[in-house]
């Protein structure tokens, strides 16, 4: 059967092998690593006006953040944000470009998500640009707001929400 699929290129090109990926919490020895891994998504994802916001976070948040490695190599990392008994916030989501399209985006949702609603949270808020608004649609994600170049220069702010 194998050697049969493998003979088909077409049906070959539209596999898509996705491994689990191992998710530790953010220390500030990985804080390079998550500059690279920014920089990798910039402009096609995030404004470079959001790098001192990035940092910022990096350096002083005190929310959950995990990173998502593959064979000891940084993939995704994403942040939990609790704004109150019901609402939270998914924060600074991002996958290194070489591996868009491979399942790890979903992987981090579907972690977050489990983890939220562990939490009883109600409500995730979600503060994203119009070229990831898809990827969060998919997650039951409603736009609430959108504001032209709200993250810099042709990258606007989609504010949506995940309602649990």
């Amino acid at each position: 059967f194998l050697l049969g699929l493998l003979s088909n290129k077409t049906e070959l090109q539209s596999i898509e092998i996705s491994m689990e990926l191992k998710l530790q919490e953010y220390k500030q020895t990985d804080f390079d690593a998550c500059m690279d891994l920014f920089d990798s998504n910039c402009p096609a994802y995030f404004a470079i006006e959001e790098r001192i916001d990035y940092q910022n976070y990096l350096k002083f948040n005190e929310d959950k953040y995990l990173l998502g490695y593959i064979d000891e190599s940084l993939i995704g990392c994403f942040g939990i944000t609790k704004h109150d008994q019901i609402t939270c916030s998914i924060s600074w989501i991002m996958v290194s470009p070489s591996h868009h399209r491979g399942g790890y985006g979903s992987q981090m949702m579907e972690h977050f998500l489990d983890y939220v609603q562990k939490m009883n949270m109600k409500k995730v808020l979600v503060a994203t640009s119009q070229h990831a608004e898809n990827f969060f649609k998919k997650f039951g994600a409603n736009r609430e707001g959108y504001i032209k170049d709200g993250w810099g220069k042709g990258m606007h702010q989609v504010n949506m929400e995940i309602d649990l």
